[in-house]
């Protein structure tokens, strides 16, 4: 590829990841149509197709995507878009089987499984096509662009006057800062791991009990949800109730039991409508019900979603970049080997925390891991002095 077409490759890549405005798609419409009088190349054909679709030329982006198709007939991200063409003309069972083809190429893919979960649960493909906007359905893996991209020029340009050297300089500063902020996680990371290897503090705990776990998990797998059906109706009212006083906690395990039990399948549907009315708490004080460790324990199943604010030890503290912040909430230690429960935290960003702090944390639950930790998806934190 000559390096007048390969900037243009990247060009259009870099506009496309970067696409806000209709004439900006449509000026990638037109540099794609430009490349490719010149270069033959699938990614931009699909780029291109995924333009027109969203300029609502279905008819031409059709064509490009079955043209696709024809020379490779395992590309998945032209399946996942021919299923939403197909979609719009309310074919429905065809889109259906290029999603099943797609997603059996790519198992992994959580854009294709969660599009053929909307499709088979959607009651009517119209209403779910016009609230899916092509950027929710469509999909691309898209190559980095070339960190040397015009960095050249750029250089050049910068060294030939003083004001563009003292430019230079700024930068190179700065990077430094940056590269000191996004290493000092990994330092944190690495002091904690060698604390313990060294045996120098307590932040990596690895041998702990949870009190009473063999029982609790026994009446895990003994619980039974069968309900009369008197107690349905009476648990599904109570939902309405629930939420006009804003006890949402009680609102979310009521809806919780509902679905974990024998109520029939139209009851179900019913109850994840009301799902949706389901506010969001800002602040712990907002909590209407608290449940136990012992009871979310007892049957997690019953508590996902709900709000919790537990007290606790900080142990197992780890930082993935500065994108989150994951650590274990040791609650309410018996003794010295038992504690009540063990939460796993994970929150969004980086949380200045040290081992063996003493936190509260707001959060919601989301499930629980086979060491029977409860997982917690943090919403904020509170040191206590």
């Amino acid at each position: 590829m000559e390096n007048e077409i390969k900037d243009l490759y990247y060009e259009i890549i870099e506009k496309f990841k970067n696409r806000k405005t209709s004439l900006e798609v449509k000026e990638i419409v037109d540099k794609a149509s430009l490349f490719l009088e010149k270069e033959k190349d699938v990614l931009i054909d699909k780029i291109l197709a995924i333009c027109l679709i969203e300029l609502q030329d279905f008819k031409e982006a059709k064509n490009i995507l079955l043209k696709i198709l024809e020379d490779y007939t395992d590309d998945a991200e032209a399946m996942n878009a021919m299923a939403y063409l197909y979609i719009k003309d309310g074919l429905v069972d065809e889109a259906i089987k290029f999603l099943l083809d797609a997603l059996y190429i790519d198992k992994e893919n959580e854009i294709i499984k969660n599009n053929l979960e909307k499709l088979r649960n959607a009651k009517d493909y119209k209403v779910l096509f016009s609230m899916t906007k092509p950027r929710d359905f469509l999909y691309l893996n898209l190559p980095p662009l070339p960190f040397t991209r015009n960095l050249k020029i750029l250089v050049k340009d910068l060294l030939s006057s003083v004001y563009g050297r003292i430019v230079i300089g700024v930068i190179v500063l700065t990077f430094v800062g940056i590269f000191i902020y996004v290493i000092y996680p990994y330092y944190i990371n690495w002091a904690e791991d060698y604390r313990f290897k060294k045996g120098l503090g307590r932040g990596r705990v690895t041998h702990l009990e949870i009190k009473d776990i063999e029982k609790l998990v026994e009446e895990r797998k003994k619980y039974n949800m069968k309900l009369s059906e008197e107690e349905i109706k009476k648990k599904f009212s109570m939902i309405q109730v629930y939420l006009e006083e804003k006890k949402v906690n009680k609102a979310i395990i009521t809806i919780n039991e509902l679905l974990n039990s024998n109520a029939s399948d139209m009851v179900k549907e019913r109850v994840l409508i009301w799902k949706d009315f389901v506010y969001k708490i800002e602040n712990p004080n907002q909590i209407d019900y608290m449940p136990t460790v012992q009871e979310v324990l007892r049957a997690p199943f019953l508590y996902e979603n709900v709000y919790i604010s537990w007290g606790g030890t900080v142990v197992n503290l780890e930082y993935k970049e500065r994108k989150e912040t994951v650590f274990d909430l040791l609650i309410n230690f018996v003794d010295n080997g038992t504690v009540e429960g063990i939460a796993e935290i994970h929150m969004e960003g980086f949380q200045k925390l040290s081992s063996s702090d003493k936190v509260y944390v707001f959060g919601q639950i989301y499930g629980i891991n086979l060491d029977n930790h409860i997982l917690v998806k943090g919403i904020s934190i509170q040191k206590l002095k």
